[in-house]
């Protein structure tokens, strides 16, 4: 077991000697910088709660110590005599004057090289100390996938079509605990391990591209977020979200999966219904009340998804139309801009 210390002041100067220990389990002391720890994720090590290898700035913490005690090797970076970039200056602190000889000129004075001083990272926003803070278990939970997915017989064997089954499970037994009062923050967890276990099984992209995904999408959707337009504890109206959900998508909305219930299929079509601002006598009364127990072969559950179907299907054109109709009045109110501009025509002389 060894621990690796580096220097509070250079974080990111890793021991040469100890590179080579960074590329299996690692664990690291609180304090250690975000930024070390994504540095040495990049290198191939896996952060984990316990390992054999401990990282460290701070050889006072309690964990240090007890290893310390156990008679553990240390790496450390030598980096004793470098000035501090961060101490800022003591005023007060006493300069020595040279001295001065009456009887002989004053020596004209040496040059003398400026110390190499490495470059420090700027210090951490408040946001990023926040995300420093929740980040080593994230990647733990990422590291914790991957691991289980190269040791374990039936995690290597799915497929993401094999999972279906226990992601619809897991999403209605949170839908239980919030009905319910059940345990949501273990649920959740549940569906993180199967967001986790998508991601590790893709060959195409991994955990960070559904991230980097979620981030992309959210800055389309809701700009706001990202652009510091709306001021510290204002809230954005649903009308306002709407119009700029609808417009980052860039495409109208799409139907909802075909794997939907039944009655979700229909809720949804009389949400849509009445967005576009039709009553609920425009709406098929097969969707309203959906009636069990009729003559249909189907049943009331086939009967209620086919009327939505159906219904949803006719929505998605009146979408369109006023999508169309919003783009011809756009283009049509610059056009009379610009004829506004160019002065009154010769009809109207």
């Amino acid at each position: 077991m060894t621990i690796i210390k580096l220097d509070s002041r250079f974080p990111t100067a890793i021991p040469l000697e100890a590179a080579s220990l960074l590329t299996g389990e690692v664990s690291y002391t609180e304090e250690v910088p975000i930024r070390v720890r994504w540095a040495i994720a990049d290198a191939g090590g896996h952060s984990v709660s316990q390992a054999e290898i401990l990282v460290t700035t701070d050889m006072e913490n309690d964990e240090v110590l007890d290893r310390l005690d156990a008679g553990e090797k240390v790496y450390s970076v030598e980096l004793d005599d470098a000035p501090d970039p961060a101490a800022p200056a003591d005023p007060a602190a006493p300069v020595a004057a040279a001295p001065v000889q009456e009887s002989a000129p004053e020596p004209e004075p040496e040059p003398v090289a400026e110390p190499v001083v490495e470059p420090v990272a700027e210090p951490l926003t408040p946001q990023e100390q926040l995300a420093a803070a929740r980040l080593p278990h994230v990647v733990e939970a990422v590291d914790i996938m991957a691991a289980a997915r190269r040791t374990g017989q039936w995690e290597a064997r799915q497929t993401h079509k094999s999972l279906l089954p226990y992601l619809i499970e897991e999403t209605y037994e949170f839908v239980d605990a919030v009905n319910e009062g059940g345990d949501i923050p273990s649920e959740l967890s549940d569906l993180l391990l199967q967001v986790l276990f998508h991601a590790e099984i893709a060959e195409d992209f991994d955990f960070d591209d559904v991230a980097t995904d979620f981030i992309l999408k959210m800055r389309a959707r809701q700009p706001y977020l990202f652009d510091g337009t709306v001021a510290e504890g204002e809230m954005v109206s649903e009308e306002e979200q709407e119009r700029l959900w609808s417009y980052g998508r860039g495409r109208p909305r799409s139907n909802p999966a075909t794997q939907l219930p039944a009655l979700a299929l229909a809720e949804e079509a009389i949400r849509r219904a009445r967005a576009l601002g039709l009553s609920d006598a425009d709406i098929p009364m097969e969707i309203l009340v959906p009636t069990p127990g009729l003559e249909t072969e189907s049943g009331a559950e086939e009967r209620t998804r086919q009327a939505s179907r159906a219904f949803l299907a006719e929505l998605a054109q009146m979408e369109n139309q006023q999508a169309g109709s919003a783009e011809q009045w756009a283009a049509g109110s610059e056009d009379n801009e610009g004829a506004e501009d160019l002065g009154p025509s010769e009809s109207d002389s």
